[in-house]
């Protein structure tokens, strides 16, 4: 949050990283043993299905890599765009 306020980016990326934070930051997922869950093409870790999410274009990553984009996006300033993980994925995040 340091980071938002030093490069000045204003009260909307402020407010989006604090609603961020309150709904999704706080949910971990706890990995699964092998062969007992979804692989994460990610991080390579199996956690249980309601442990993932996905956008419309179905690309579907756990939520502790998730968040982590997501956090790394609107730190950086880029929380009025914020992509799919999956690489040339034109979809994105929305507050719906």
């Amino acid at each position: 949050r340091d980071l938002v306020r030093s490069r000045g980016l204003g009260d909307v990326y402020k407010r989006q990283l604090d609603d961020f934070d309150e709904n999704f930051v706080d949910r971990v997922a706890d990995p699964v043993e092998e062969g007992q869950g979804i692989l994460c093409e990610v991080c390579y870790c199996e956690y249980k299905v309601e442990d993932f999410f996905s956008l419309s274009c179905k690309h579907t990553f756990c939520v502790n890599c998730q968040a982590d984009h997501l956090k790394t996006k609107i730190t950086n300033g880029q929380a009025m765009k914020l992509p799919c993980m999956q690489q040339g994925c034109k979809e994105h995040y929305t507050l719906e």
